[in-house]
């Protein structure tokens, strides 16, 4: 038969093995669990870090933005001031030189050509296709 040593060798190498199984057991992990927990966890950040630059880049667009409208809506209020002046002057129905009229008639094309949007480029427009010239000329003899 077998003697009581070698049973609890028998034992010993029994729960050995079994540590040993158990060990390797605890780290094993054939689904890849872990890894796929790591890269959902690393995607999660990244997508969070991309949320909140975005969120930093979209502040500092309407800030730019909102200085923008206000830098537009002052030039509008300067030029409606202005050009209230210009019509309420004494000289706002003089005539003008025509080598004067022709620059400022030059002048007024180039800006309708950049910016057609421009407030009086459509009726500049209208009046030329009508025959009447944008600015008036002063006659050669007077």
């Amino acid at each position: 038969m077998t003697s009581p040593g070698r049973i609890a060798a028998l034992g010993l190498l029994a729960a050995a093995i079994v540590g040993l199984v158990l060990l390797a057991a605890w780290n094993w992990d054939p689904f890849h669990r872990r890894q796929r927990a790591e890269r959902r966890a690393a995607q999660s950040a990244e997508a969070a870090t991309a949320a909140s630059l975005a969120a930093e880049g979209a502040q500092g667009t309407i800030k730019r933005l909102d200085v923008a409208v206000g830098r537009r809506d002052a030039a509008r209020a300067a030029t409606a001031r202005l050009e209230l002046s210009a019509h309420r002057s004494e000289d706002a129905d003089a005539k003008l030189a025509p080598d004067r009229a022709r620059r400022l008639l030059e002048h007024d094309r180039e800006l309708c050509r950049i910016s057609p949007s421009l407030s009086g480029c459509a009726a500049a427009d209208r009046d030329a296709r009508r025959g009447h010239p944008p600015v008036r000329a002063l006659s050669p003899a007077g």
